[in-house]
């Protein structure tokens, strides 16, 4: 994460875009701006699932990428596997 953003390296895509705005907020190596607050981090993960929805019917983006973590971050939500244990 630090190491993408030192260099400068660019998104892949849309999807890519997305999913490093979802770990500059959920990612402990990173800025983890959320500092661990279970409602931040169901938020990111909405948000990231919401945009790989849209993204799905996108001309020229993976389909098959953007349902894999459409169907990853609704299993989180439904679960409540994030920010099991945190204060809300």
């Amino acid at each position: 994460m630090h190491r993408r953003r030192r260099m400068g390296v660019r998104p892949m895509n849309q999807l890519d875009a997305a999913a490093f705005q979802h770990d500059l907020v959920t990612e402990p190596r990173g800025p983890y701006t959320s500092k661990g607050s279970g409602p931040a981090l169901r938020r990111a993960d909405k948000a990231l699932m919401l945009e790989a929805q849209r993204l799905f019917f996108v001309k020229g983006e993976n389909r098959w990428a953007c349902l894999a973590v459409e169907r990853a971050m609704a299993a989180l939500l439904r679960t409540g596997a994030r920010g099991r244990g945190l204060k809300d």
